[in-house]
């Protein structure tokens, strides 16, 4: 029996370096996630220091001209250190966020073409990637969506939430039918 061979697209070079095609979607979502992240945070991390300095020293307000120049010099200093502290974090969490939606993506596109082999599905690569980001930002936060949910929501936990009003409604659609039948 003759053997299968695998005949490539394009014949290998060894004189050329391998090329790797990456989208402009795979660094341009989290670099921008990032980038406003980072100036969120620093609004939000800036805003919160400069609170938090009028509050530890609400009790010992400077009496000279020296000590309110020290006061202001000090407290300037703490607001752009907590608004550095406070970009990078939110810089990283927006980040890592802007990575899973891309990885999201491009593992529809991919399944969907590939494995699926239905490339019309690849489309839908947006809702997939919302859908995902949001359930994965949930099982982290552990945003409560139903008050049985509480510290860490484990995967049996999220299934129960997306299928508990199904089955309560039909619980209550089956309470329902024996109750008229009863009374009638």
């Amino acid at each position: 029996m003759p053997e299968a061979t695998v005949k490539d697209e394009d014949p290998v070079n060894p004189t050329q370096p391998a090329q790797l095609k990456i989208g402009t979607d795979v660094y341009t979502i989290p670099i921008t996630a990032s980038l406003a992240g980072g100036m969120l945070g620093f609004i939000r991390g800036s805003r919160m220091s400069a609170l938090r300095f009028l509050a530890e020293n609400a009790h010992r307000a400077p009496t000279t001209v020296r000590g309110w120049y020290f006061y202001n010099k000090t407290k300037n200093y703490r607001v752009l250190l907590g608004g550095f502290k406070g970009g990078g974090q939110e810089a990283l969490r927006l980040g890592a966020v802007g990575c899973g939606w891309v990885a999201f993506e491009e593992g529809w596109k991919a399944i969907s073409t590939q494995v699926l082999g239905i490339p019309q599905l690849s489309g839908a690569k947006e809702v997939v990637a919302g859908g995902g980001t949001a359930i994965t930002e949930m099982g982290l936060y552990a945003n409560p969506v139903s008050p049985v949910l509480r510290a860490r929501i484990s995967p049996r936990q999220m299934f129960r939430t997306l299928v508990s009003p199904i089955v309560t409604n039909y619980q209550m659609d089956f309470r329902a039918g024996l109750r008229y039948k009863r009374l009638g």
